[in-house]
């Protein structure tokens, strides 16, 4: 896992990326691989991974989206999953994937979400 702090220049270009940035309330930040949208955030490496609340509705549109337009088209299982690495934390995909890799929109059930945790909300 690519890790990196707060005060080094965080280019998310990698799957994998953490970061840490002790001024948020869950100070580890989980990027999505090449500047994907959705980051989740955890209070170590150990615990559980959380999306901030203010993003579920992103994140059901996005799911929407990927059914409808049944745009999974990439022969990598993490991209071609309907939550896909490139836009979501690797570490998310993986753990989904492991669970049902056939899920559809239910998958927003299985993820976890906690308020006022993000960048924005702070």
């Amino acid at each position: 896992m690519a890790r990196r702090k707060k005060s080094a220049k965080l280019v998310a270009y990698q799957d994998g990326m953490v970061a840490t940035e002790p001024n948020l309330p869950l100070p580890l930040v989980y990027y999505p691989g090449h500047y994907g949208v959705f980051l989740s955030f955890g209070k170590d490496e150990k615990s559980e991974i959380f999306f901030c609340s203010c993003s579920r509705h992103a994140i059901a549109n996005y799911i929407r989206f990927r059914i409808k337009y049944d745009s999974r088209i990439n022969n990598d299982p993490q991209i071609n999953f309907v939550l896909s690495k490139a836009k979501f934390p690797q570490q998310i995909v993986k753990k989904l994937i492991e669970q049902d890799e056939k899920a559809g929109q239910e998958v927003i059930d299985k993820l976890n979400f906690k308020d006022e945790i993000c960048h924005e909300c702070n």
